[in-house]
């Protein structure tokens, strides 16, 4: 996988489990102290995220870095397929 497919991804998978738990983007951003349009840009794989944010955006949610991880790589074809 690329360096922007893989930041698709990320955004992608965070983007999926921030939807799921019904968390606005001004929310997280609040929580973050970043810009609601920051954040929509890490989701859209348009900017990457340090480590130590998507960890802290992955705590806000409930969930760990590694099942996130774990879920792009469980998805990663048919991300890839849909985004070609």
């Amino acid at each position: 996988m690329r360096g922007i497919q893989l930041r698709m991804a990320i955004g992608y998978a965070m983007r999926t489990e921030r939807l799921i738990r019904r968390k606005t983007l001004q929310e997280v951003a609040d929580h973050l102290h970043i810009s609601k349009s920051q954040v929509s840009l890490y989701e859209t794989g348009k900017t990457p995220i340090t480590c130590e944010l998507l960890n802290d955006y992955c705590e806000y949610l409930g969930i760990s870095m590694i099942d996130l991880l774990n879920e792009i790589d469980t998805h990663s074809d048919s991300f890839i397929e849909e985004n070609n």
